[in-house]
């Protein structure tokens, strides 16, 4: 199956993965020592780990156009 928008979904992918662990890393290392952001964080860090076994698998087919 030829991908059409290839390195366009790499791209955003792998900012969206960046973008998405330094704002938890930011929320759990903040000034602020509330439980609603350190909740936060967490939820980003759990967000990021679950989202990389999808994603990451994703990108090296796309990267190695071979889809075994």
């Amino acid at each position: 199956m030829k991908r059409v928008f290839g390195t366009i979904e790499v791209v955003f992918d792998l900012f969206y993965l960046a973008a998405a662990l330094i704002i938890s890393i930011l929320q759990l290392t903040g000034v602020s020592t509330s439980p609603i952001r350190m909740l936060a964080g967490i939820m980003g860090l759990v967000l990021v780990i679950g989202d990389s076994f999808h994603l990451i698998p994703r990108i090296l087919v796309i990267l190695t156009a071979r889809e075994d």
